[in-house]
C-alpha cells in the first residue's frame, strides 16, 4: 500500500496559533494523559539569540522514540532552523512562547533539485527548506496561544495525498497566516502535476493555484477560524479543494482584490459544509463550483456582505 504524505509547511505561518487557549496549569492536566516533554529539559536557551534547533529536535526525537506525546514550550523565544516533526507528536506553545525562524540559510535543510522548469520563486517550490516539516506523518498537532514567527517571505503549500489514498482527518483551528502576496497562476487546477511514481517529492507540483491552502486527495478536512492576509494583492484563489470528501469550513476571513479569482475553488468535492463566513453579495466571487457539484456543498449561517 502506498504511503500517505503530508508536508507540514509551517514556514508559512506567522501569528497566533490559538488552537487551545488554556493556561500552563490546565495544560499539565491536559498533558497528564500522555507523555509530556518540556523543551527546557533538553537544553534550550529560549533567549531569541542562541540557536535552539538541536535542543528542540532532541525533544521531538525523544518523544517520538517513546511512542509520542506532547512537547511543551514555556514562554520564551526559540530561534530555530529546520525542525522535523514526527508522527504522534504534538507541539504546545504556551502564551508568550515564540518559535522564531533563523535568518541563516545554513540552519535549514537544503533545497531539493527540481527536475522541471518552474516560474515560481524558490519558497513556493522547495519544501525541505522550511521551519517545521515532515513526510509520511499521522496524528500530529500544533496547539496553544504562542506564535510562530517566520521572518521570511510567506507562502502557501499543499496538503495532498495521492489518488485512492487520501490524507485523512486534518484540522486547522484558530490560525492567522500572513502572505507577501503578488502571485498569479496561469494554468488550470486540473493540470497541477500528479506524477504518482515520483512521490513523495512535493516540489513536483510547481506553482500552485492557491496562495493559501491547496488541498487535494483529502478526506475529512476541517478549517475553522482561519484568517488569511496578504501584503500585496494576489490573483490566485485563497483556497483550492480538489478531490475532497467531507470538508467542513467555518468562520474564515480572507483578503482579495476585485481582479482576483474567487476565494474558493471546488473540484470533485463531496459533502462540504460552509458556515459562519462573511460572503460578498456577489457569491460568484466567493466560490467557484462546477454545476454538477452544487448539490454536494451546503451553505448556511453565513453573513452576506453588501455595501450601502
Amino acid at each position: 500500500m502506498r504511503k500517505k504524505y503530508l508536508w507540514v509547511l509551517i514556514m508559512v505561518i506567522i501569528g497566533n496559533l490559538s488552537g487551545m487557549q488554556i493556561s500552563a496549569t490546565e495544560f499539565r492536566q491536559y498533558a497528564s494523559s500522555s507523555a509530556y516533554y518540556n523543551v527546557f529539559d533538553y537544553g534550550v536557551k529560549a533567549n531569541g539569540k542562541e540557536k535552539d534547533t538541536h535542543s528542540v529536535q532532541l525533544a521531538i526525537d525523544s518523544c517520538s522514540r517513546q511512542g509520542g506525546g506532547t512537547i511543551y514550550f514555556p514562554p520564551g523565544t526559540y530561534l530555530c532552523g529546520s525542525l522535523h516533526l514526527k508522527s504522534n507528536v504534538a507541539l504546545f506553545l504556551d502564551h508568550g512562547s515564540i518559535i522564531m525562524m533563523s535568518k541563516d540559510n545554513e540552519d535549514f535543510d537544503p533545497y531539493e533539485t527540481l527536475n522541471f522548469k518552474n516560474k515560481a520563486d524558490r519558497e513556493t517550490s522547495y519544501f525541505h527548506y522550511a521551519l517545521i516539516w515532515g513526510e509520511d506523518l499521522e496524528h500530529i498537532a500544533i496547539l496553544g496561544t504562542g506564535s510562530i514567527d517566520c521572518n521570511r517571505t510567506k507562502r502557501g503549500g499543499p496538503i495532498t495525498g495521492i489518488t485512492d489514498h487520501p490524507i485523512e482527518n486534518i484540522t486547522f483551528d484558530n490560525i492567522i497566516i500572513s502572505y507577501l502576496g503578488g502571485g498569479s497562476f496561469d494554468g488550470k487546477i486540473e493540470n497541477v502535476l500528479e506524477e504518482i511514481s515520483e512521490y513523495p517529492e512535493s516540489d513536483m507540483f510547481g506553482a500552485l493555484p492557491a496562495y493559501g491552502f491547496y488541498c487535494r486527495h483529502v478526506r475529512n478536512l476541517k478549517l475553522h477560524d482561519i484568517i488569511l492576509t496578504v501584503e500585496s494583492p494576489d490573483k490566485r484563489y485563497a483556497f483550492v479543494f480538489d478531490d475532497l470528501e467531507k470538508l467542513n469550513i467555518e468562520s474564515i476571513d480572507t483578503e482579495r482584490s476585485e481582479a482576483a479569482s474567487p476565494v474558493m475553488r471546488f473540484n470533485s468535492v463531496k459533502q462540504a459544509v460552509i458556515s459562519g463566513c462573511i460572503i460578498p453579495k456577489d457569491i460568484s466571487r466567493f466560490m467557484e463550483v462546477p454545476e454538477n457539484q452544487k448539490n454536494e456543498i451546503q451553505i448556511f449561517g453565513n453573513g452576506i456582505f453588501q455595501k450601502f
